[in-house]
């Protein structure tokens, strides 16, 4: 049971270092700190549509923000978008607050941090 337990957690610890994966530090229009509070991932593995209960640069609290998947091929866009939504389903699930950083273009997300908070 504990080798399980250890194994689960080192999994869940995995899963979320693969969704760092954006572009230069730096090249963002806004970052913040906020809890996810809808998730829709009817487009993947293309993209993730989730909302957060904050407004962000130009986008309004309540808009639709984008996660577009990444990757050089579509097996790695598909890997990334699992990685993804399952962090942004484990932080609202669990009501974690998560660290986005984004562009005002189409209001799309391109790192997140999830926080131990």
């Amino acid at each position: 049971m504990h080798i399980k337990h250890v194994t689960c957690r080192k999994l869940l610890a995995g899963s979320l270092l693969m969704t760092v994966h954006a572009t230069a530090v730096g090249a963002f229009d806004w970052t913040t700190s906020a809890k996810v509070s809808v998730i829709e991932p009817s487009y993947m593995p293309g993209w993730i549509s989730f909302q957060i209960g904050a407004s962000v640069g130009t986008c309004p609290s309540g808009t639709w923000l984008q996660w577009p998947a990444q990757g050089a091929d579509q097996a790695s866009r598909i890997a990334n978008a699992q990685a993804v939504y399952s962090t942004l389903l484990t932080a609202m699930m669990a009501n974690r607050t998560v660290i986005f950083y984004g562009v005002n273009a189409g209001c799309k997300v391109e790192h997140i941090h999830l926080i131990a908070m």
